[in-house]
């Protein structure tokens, strides 16, 4: 069992050629980096989900590096997504309205469908 400020990261690849970058436990400026080292490991495997369905916690630190990585794949013509069903992680993206700059969905399967 995860305690506080413990990070879980798997990444999948998906028969779609997507790559599923699952995250659990809390994203803060101790774990930032961990994260951000799954997401330059992915390469350029795209479209890239990031799916945040078991996150606990995310601060602004974390919600920096997704804008960041979704940033550096639009100027390449990539696709990038996030998934956050509901909960403070989600109420947290909306407050941010990181959805205005990023697409966020409630599931991995309607991301991949869209993208």
């Amino acid at each position: 069992m995860e305690g506080a400020g413990d990070l879980g990261l798997t990444s999948n690849q998906h028969p779609s050629g997507a790559r599923v970058v699952r995250v659990s436990g809390e994203v803060d400026l101790a774990t930032v980096s961990e994260l951000q080292q799954a997401l330059a490991a992915s390469g350029r495997a795209r479209p890239l989900v990031v799916d945040l369905t078991e996150c606990t916690f995310l601060d602004s630190s974390g919600m920096r590096l997704l804008l960041a990585a979704a940033a550096e794949a639009d100027a390449a013509g990539e696709s990038f997504a996030i998934v956050a069903g509901e909960g403070g992680v989600r109420r947290a993206l909306d407050i941010a309205a990181v959805a205005d700059r990023v697409p966020v969905y409630v599931t991995v399967a309607e991301a991949l469908a869209t993208l």
